[in-house]
């Protein structure tokens, strides 16, 4: 039969189906098998073109046996027997004996056919008792006999036989031809049917072809995949090896089906309620196969997945599409434990909004939501969802990318270890879409970010883009409730973040201190804060919740929650190549780089910009103590205020081994270095040195500022480098009516840590008029600590009267003055200042001066 129908042969189980169905080219071949007319049974061809005609029998059934059965019809001595197909010479026939004979000669009649006498192969009549009940016998028709093919002794081809024949019955168990289900469901087939094939499910060719299987009617109701037939009596399920959606009645009962492969061909799939697809299936969907809900879950359904794939998917290609209206999704697809799957897309028309109601079911939520150990997911799409993604209670996943557009929540992490994500590009939604949802959010809302990990160890997240997102861009916060996994052990790779309203990375768990051993290998913020600063027009802030839903509160200035780079409550912090420019906007980020109640951190190669406060700011604050916190290679320019700040103000904290190295803090509005000292005034240093090592120039309110118990601190080493020129003055300490007139007037300094290097050249003529006093040259870039100098007069000349008395001129800056006054040795008397009184009124004075002094 397989040889038949594989050769463009049909079977069908009935004339009148046969009959029924003239959709065939003239010439076409078929075999009606099971008709109840036994006469029907036989080998038929198509008359005429497809849809026209009809079906001639050509022959009969050309099979080597054929089943007959003696069911004791009729009297042991005339046998009546009935087969499934017409009897012929050209077959072999099997038949049972009922009861044994007690006459002879025997005779059998088949199907009610002519009597045919049976003889033995010698061509004898069978004697009296030779046919036994239960006793099997071939033989085939010959003429008015029925002649057995051998003696009843004949025990091998007796078993010969009986393999033939079972094969002869399991051809008769396929049923085939059958147009559709309905006309399967209508239809009674024999016991000895086992399979059933329909042409098509709903109608004849609709691609809906299936072998079917009997099962046991055990009364339940009917599962995917499985029908009746008849009347009720008998059941029969799909038992195809692949499936497609056209062999059921909707997408949904294909997925919950537990026994086959499954094919999706490219199609709109709607669904209109919850899908749980079975355990370890295994779907080959073409692309464009979509799903598409038509209802949306309310109330505590929301938590539930739109379809749960289970443990153990293997998915090449999925896509989930909202249509409008439908925009309140919590969860879209759901994968479990060695889930494996290829490509996702979730597509939202509209901006799909989670936050129906406040509380932390929100967090585990997304387009699609990955629960499981040993997962693999190639590529996430998604576009226009609340949350895009979750990852929680997971070990060993790994996606390949992640393209998550126009989100609010992003993604979210808790209770994972091991997580990789090779790629990822985030944008946020706009603001005007945000601000106009039924539970509006805006900039600042909290949560808003491209990632949020809440409980994520030994893992890994590179290659990751984000843009205009309305909080902070990349955020490793604090430990989710519920979890023992903390942010432990997580390396970031090549991270581009370009306008967020909030930070572009934060590390803050609240002050839990948890956040331990983060590695960050380039790090690129841009335009932070998005130019929404507290007081500018437009200002938004919602970050205030009034117990049901956030509100803008434009009158609270948050933009210190807006930092370019913030590490807040971390402890062992490796990160190298920072960089945070402008582009768009004047200023990025209130901070460009700030460290705060943290340690053990470290950072190289770190170039900051504009930001609308300090550039880099390492700060204590309550009782943590800073600790081996080391930046190497920091360039911070053009910021608002400080391009660099210690600043322990805020605790009386100690910091131990706080060192900066190579710095380069140049044109900022503040101090080029600014370092403060504790709360209560003191300095914080002890134990270990802490250090600032680099250059400074060109700032405006100073180069630097060291408070003066930190300067006094042999715990705190200054290091600074700066160069730059000065104008020198001269004058007396009474200036009275005196006035100078200069020639030459010239000075240049440079400072290494605490020494400040001058050179003075002065060409000046007093009118010294009621002036009267020390004379002081003035101008000096720093102001003197302690008087410790080492200044030298190079050159002077005899306008100085009384010059000749003096032993020896020596310059000294005052202490906490910025001037110099020169002072002559004389024996036996001590020192006196050069005043008015040696200085010649309009002669001009030559003065060359070289040397260092303490700062």
């Amino acid at each position: 039969m397989n040889a038949f129908t594989s050769n463009g042969g049909l079977i069908y189980s009935t004339l009148a189906f046969l009959e029924a169905n003239l959709n065939y080219p003239r010439n076409t071949m078929a075999w009606v098998i099971a008709d109840p007319v036994v006469a029907n049974n036989g080998i038929y061809r198509k008359v005429l073109d497809s849809g026209t005609g009809s079906w001639a029998r050509m022959a009969d059934l050309p099979f080597s046996f054929i089943i007959a059965s003696d069911a004791g019809a009729g009297t042991p001595n005339a046998i009546q027997a009935t087969t499934s197909i017409p009897v012929s010479s050209s077959a072999l026939i099997w038949m049972n004996i009922f009861e044994a004979n007690t006459a002879s000669p025997v005779t059998v009649s088949f199907n009610g056919g002519t009597p045919l006498t049976i003889k033995t192969n010698a061509a004898n009549n069978i004697a009296v008792g030779g046919l036994t009940a239960g006793m099997i016998v071939m033989g085939i028709v010959s003429g008015s006999t029925f002649r057995l093919v051998s003696d009843q002794a004949s025990a091998g081809i007796v078993a010969a036989a009986e393999a033939a024949a079972d094969r002869a019955e399991a051809a008769s168990l396929y049923v085939t031809g059958i147009d559709a289900l309905s006309a399967a469901e209508a239809a009674t087939f024999s016991n000895g049917v086992r399979f059933l094939q329909l042409l098509g499910r709903d109608t004849y060719g609709d691609g809906g072809a299936l072998k079917a299987v009997e099962i046991t009617e055990d009364g339940s109701p009917l599962g995917p995949g499985q029908f009746k037939t008849n009347v009720n009596l008998k059941r029969w399920e799909n038992a195809e090896d692949v499936i497609t959606p056209a062999m059921f009645a909707n997408f949904g009962e294909m997925l919950t089906f537990t026994k086959a492969q499954m094919r999706i061909p490219a199609g709109n799939y709607e669904f209109d309620g919850f899908i749980t697809v079975r355990d370890n299936a295994v779907i080959r969907a073409e692309k464009g196969a979509t799903f598409i809900p038509t209802f949306e879950p309310t109330g505590t359904d929301r938590a539930n997945p739109l379809i749960d794939f289970g443990n153990g998917a293997d998915i090449n290609y999925l896509k989930l599409q909202l249509d409008a209206g439908i925009n309140t999704i919590r969860k879209g697809f759901r994968f479990g434990d060695h889930s494996q799957i290829g490509y996702v897309e979730c597509t939202s028309s509209d901006l799909n909004n989670n936050r129906m109601e406040p509380g932390s079911t929100d967090l585990v939520s997304g387009a699609v939501l990955i629960d499981g150990d040993h997962v693999r997911v190639g590529q996430m799409y998604l576009s226009r969802f609340d949350r895009g993604w979750c990852v929680v209670d997971s070990t060993d996943v790994t996606i390949g990318k992640i393209r998550n557009l126009e989100t609010l929540m992003g993604g979210y992490v808790h209770g994972t270890r091991d997580l990789h994500v090779l790629a990822g590009y985030t944008t946020g939604a706009s603001v005007a879409e945000a601000t106009a949802l039924s539970k509006p959010r805006g900039p600042m809302t909290p949560g808003l970010n491209s990632v949020v990990l809440a409980g994520c160890s030994d893992s890994s997240f590179s290659n990751w883009f984000a843009f205009d997102i309305l909080e902070h861009a990349i955020r490793v916060g604090q430990m989710a409730s519920g979890t023992s996994v903390p942010n432990h052990r997580i390396t970031f790779n090549n991270l581009q973040l370009y306008r967020p309203y909030g930070c572009g990375f934060k590390m803050d768990d609240a002050d839990d201190f948890n956040i331990k051993r983060i590695e960050i290998n380039g790090i690129y913020t841009e335009d932070v804060g998005n130019n929404n600063w507290f007081g500018d027009a437009g200002y938004q802030n919602w970050s205030q919740h009034n117990g049901t839903s956030y509100y803008n509160d434009p009158a609270t200035d948050i933009d210190g929650n807006k930092v370019a780079f913030a590490i807040r409550n971390s402890q062992h912090v490796t990160f190298s190549d920072f960089s945070n420019k402008t582009n768009l906007y004047s200023n990025s980020g209130y901070f460009g780089l700030w460290i705060e109640r943290s340690n053990y951190v470290q950072g190289s190669n770190i170039d900051v910009e504009k930001s609308k406060q300090d550039g880099v700011v390492v700060q204590s604050g309550g009782a943590t103590s800073p600790e081996r916190t080391e930046l190497r290679g920091v360039a911070t320019r053009d910021n608002a205020a400080s391009g660099f700040l210690f600043d322990a103000s805020p605790s009386n904290a100690t910091w131990r081994g706080v060192q900066v190295f190579d710095l380069d803090s140049q044109n900022n509005a503040g101090y080029g270095v600014e370092v403060t000292a504790r709360l209560d005034g003191a300095s914080p240093y002890a134990t270990l040195a802490s250090r600032i090592e680099g250059f400074v120039r060109g700032n405006t309110a100073g180069q630097f500022s060291i408070n003066s118990n930190v300067a006094a601190d042999a715990d705190f080493v200054s290091a600074i480098r700066e160069r730059g020129t000065f104008t020198p003055t001269a004058a007396f300490a009474t200036v009275g009516t005196s006035t100078w007139t200069y020639t030459t007037q010239s000075g240049r300094y440079w400072v290494e840590g605490d020494r400040c290097f001058v050179e003075v050249s002065l060409a000046m003529a007093p009118t010294i008029g009621t002036g009267s006093g020390n004379l002081r040259i003035g101008g000096m870039p720093y102001a003197g600590n302690g008087g410790i100098n080492n200044i030298c007069i190079i050159e002077t000349d005899a306008d100085f009267t009384s010059w000749n008395s003096r032993v020896e001129l020596v310059p000294t800056v005052q202490h906490g003055q910025t001037y110099i006054e020169i002072r002559g040795l004389v024996a036996g008397q001590g020192t006196s200042p050069i005043g008015s009184g040696n200085m010649t009124s309009g002669a001009e004075h030559i003065l060359k001066m070289a040397g260092w002094y303490r700062i």
